[in-house]
């Protein structure tokens, strides 16, 4: 248990990090409350700040993990539904249901803020709140701002890298994107540059051992969505597994996208689906020295649907490169509004 002294300075460190004018209270089981007030502070332009009227903690089945369940509204009280919701520095994911309501089970113990992604596709956080063992967080109302037009921006989430030369080989790869980006792993300093094994380990100029490459980023670049695939919710996996497979995936690969995707996509009654290919090469162009002989990029771009609409079938028959030679893949996504 965090003693008193210790969340209040917390609290305060939150405030100045993440701060909005509005109240903060915590609740533990004891019952006892503490309120703080929060000076305003500028927003950026890429990231509104969600409000947390109240975090309260309950008791939670599990004596060395934590729970978080919360609840996201917009201006007008209404809940927000089919948000992705990601716990910040984890793989955990899920979406808001008809309710605007959301939890994620199993959670070590620890500080976390949730990225939140909804509509325009931004990204957007709650506070700095803790994760306690046996207990789950409750997030109640979580104020949802919706941005102008003028204001969107649009995430390209989780392009992952793969290096696979014939021979050992140390690789630069350079990133020209028309946008913002946000984080890089490794860090990216004026390019990557690793030793690339030929099954795929990457190692930096310290040894430190990767098995790809990756990046964020976000674009006022919208996408042309005139072609694509409309599938249910619940036949996401049948679909990815099938389309991935005739992209250029391997088993892997394909295995490493599902599982990031699934969590935002199977819960939707339906899903439009688009795999981008000139827009978004145009949108983040890479330079890899030494010239790869094969370049197999995939970013999907989807949109949650209420129900099944029209739009002419993409075709992927033509998109499927053979792997020949020294061989570079990556794949991404975007969540339109």
């Amino acid at each position: 248990m965090v003693d008193l002294k210790t969340l209040l300075l917390f609290t305060v460190f939150s405030a100045l990090l993440f701060g909005c004018g509005t109240t903060i209270s915590f609740e533990d089981t004891d019952k006892s409350e503490i309120a703080y007030e929060k000076e305003p502070v500028e927003i950026s332009e890429t990231d509104y700040l969600l409000v947390n009227p109240k975090i309260t903690y309950a008791d939670y089945p599990s004596s060395t993990k934590g729970h978080i369940k919360g609840k996201i509204i917009d201006e007008d009280n209404n809940p927000v539904k089919l948000a992705s919701v990601k716990l910040n520095s984890t793989i955990a994911h899920t979406s808001s249901d008809e309710l605007g309501k959301f939890s994620i089970d199993e959670i070590n113990t620890g500080f976390y803020h949730l990225d939140i992604v909804k509509g325009a596709h931004y990204r957007i956080r709650t506070i700095i709140f803790e994760v306690k063992a046996g207990k789950t967080a409750i997030l109640d109302s979580i104020f949802y701002h919706q941005k102008s037009e003028k204001e969107k921006r649009y995430l390209i989430d989780k392009p992952i890298i793969y290096l696979y030369p014939e021979e050992v080989t140390d690789v630069h790869v350079e990133l020209d994107f028309a946008g913002d980006v946000t984080h890089t792993y490794p860090k990216y300093n004026s390019g990557w540059n690793v030793r690339a094994h030929p099954d795929g380990t990457l190692y930096d100029n310290t040894g430190k051992e990767y098995y790809a490459l990756y990046w964020e980023g976000d674009s006022k670049n919208n996408y042309t969505v005139d072609e694509g695939f409309v599938i249910r919710g619940e036949d996401t996996i049948v679909f990815l597994e099938k389309a991935l497979e005739q992209l250029g995936l391997n088993r892997k690969e394909a295995n490493e996208f599902i599982i990031y995707w699934l969590p935002q996509m199977e819960n939707n009654p339906y899903n439009l689906i688009h795999f981008s290919t000139t827009e978004y090469e145009e949108m983040a162009k890479l330079n890899i020295i030494p010239k790869p002989d094969t370049l197999i990029r995939i970013m999907m771009v989807f949109k949650p649907l209420a129900g099944a609409v029209s739009i002419k079938e993409q075709n992927l028959s033509g998109m499927n490169t053979k792997r020949t030679g020294f061989t570079v893949v990556e794949w991404g996504g975007c969540r339109l509004p």
